[in-house]
């Protein structure tokens, strides 16, 4: 069904629409409620952490820096856009990693700055097409996105290499997860939208030049850009500052800068906002900043936001792990463990979700004692995310150890106060 888009445009989250600053999300969704305009896009597909409540992180920040600017095409042989009938495939850029300074000076969620060390990685070059999101949709039966055949956002098969658009967070996760990547950690994507230059405000300098990006309006005449059509940053990306905002990893915390880790950081351990990233052809100039953050819920649906796909390089630890154990014991493992910690950057990777599983694929083959050792593994090098922490005290209730699992669910819950399954246990094991 086609969505009132006038309507729709009305109850953006700041940083996502210009000229108006709203206090929260939850003030729009209660608004939009009570006469009766809210569009159902705006709230598809369930996540039970996604609470329908506000982001404020961005308030009556940069509001008269946002006034309606336009754009101009790019300059002749500046970038050589893609045939915009022939659908391109997915291409992805190795980036080497080291060391950036992220974030930037002031008093918002973006600071402090600090310097963080990533390994190397692979992102695409382009924002994922309409054609590149119909395979998947075709080969899943996965729902359309929600704007599909909506000429105003170049949304459907007429349009095969402009920005898909109209996805959730989950949406883009469940497409990455087809195509056998992910999506990039929040650190990940700022490294790649700087392009090598430090402290600068957009993808090529402090200045919005209209031939290096994507045009941007709020007056109705704007839309998304065929991607590759302006010059890419220094390492090869295209459209990192403008075209359409782009999903992230990460879970969004206000907080989380002044205590994230250095190297690599994951991101929290929980949160209910996914963060995105970078700015779109319905962004303003102080939005399309590089280091602005702005979280929405999981299930939002939006014909600003899209998304890039991210892989890690080198070998996955967890199954050089798996075959360690299963050949010559969790010892061996462990002490392998911390040889691939110290190899190069780039040689190995460490994957929460593939530790995770890993530990519980243990548990199925009777290995309690190797199953704790790998979610100690896991909480050391995860100590933010509180489903490590549950899930050791889970393994250590199976071991036969009440008092480290009585530990380790607190830990679990002074993460995450919402986790009821280890709520209920931990009553369980403390009235017993």
């Amino acid at each position: 069904m086609r969505r009132d888009a006038d309507r729709f445009r009305s109850f953006r989250p700041f940083c996502l629409r210009r000229g108006t600053v709203l206090p929260t999300i939850l003030l729009g969704f209660l608004v939009a409620i009570a006469i009766g305009i809210l569009p159902s896009a705006a709230w598809a597909q369930g996540d039970e952490q996604d609470a329908a409540e506000g982001d404020e992180q961005d308030a009556a920040q940069g509001d008269e820096q946002d006034a309606a600017e336009g754009g101009s095409p790019p300059a002749e042989g500046m970038a050589t856009p893609p045939d915009s009938l022939v659908p391109i495939e997915a291409e992805m850029i190795l980036l080497s990693g080291g060391e950036f300074v992220m974030g930037h000076e002031g008093y918002a969620d973006f600071s402090p700055p600090r310097t963080v060390t990533l390994p190397p990685f692979y992102i695409d070059k382009n924002e994922v097409t309409n054609a590149q999101y119909k395979e998947f949709c075709d080969s899943t039966g996965h729902r359309a996105p929600e704007f599909w055949g909506m000429q105003e956002y170049c949304s459907g098969t007429e349009w095969p290499n402009y920005p898909v658009v109209g996805v959730s967070w989950l949406d883009a996760r469940a497409y990455a997860r087809w195509r056998g990547v992910r999506l990039p950690t929040e650190a990940e994507w700022e490294y790649a939208a700087r392009g090598g230059l430090e402290g600068k405000n957009f993808s090529h300098g402090d200045e919005l030049d209209p031939t290096l990006y994507a045009p941007s309006g709020f007056t109705g005449s704007a839309a998304p850009s065929l991607v590759g059509s302006y010059p890419p940053n220094g390492f090869g990306l295209h459209d990192m500052t403008r075209n359409v905002c782009e999903w992230v990893r990460d879970w969004y915390d206000a907080g989380y800068y002044p205590r994230a880790p250095a190297q690599d950081p994951p991101g929290p351990g929980q949160g209910k906002f996914k963060v995105i990233r970078g700015g779109g052809w319905h962004t303003g100039p102080y939005c399309a900043r590089l280091y602005i953050r702005t979280g929405l819920q999981s299930n939002w649906l939006d014909f600003n936001v899209g998304f890039r796909c991210a892989k890690y390089a080198g070998e996955s630890a967890a199954k050089v792990i798996k075959a360690t154990v299963e050949a010559a014991g969790i010892e061996r493992a462990l002490d392998e463990y911390q040889e691939m910690r110290a190899a190069a950057p780039g040689t190995y990777y460490f994957d929460e979700a593939e530790l995770n599983s890993l530990g519980y694929h243990l548990i199925n083959k009777e290995d309690v004692a190797a199953a704790i050792e790998i979610f100690r593994l896991l909480v050391e090098a995860f100590p933010d995310s509180y489903n490590t922490w549950d899930s050791l005290g889970e393994v250590y209730l199976l071991h036969g150890d009440k008092e480290q699992a009585i530990v380790h669910y607190r830990k679990s819950l002074e993460l995450n106060p919402l986790n009821r399954g280890g709520r209920e246990k931990l009553v369980e094991l403390e009235e017993g």
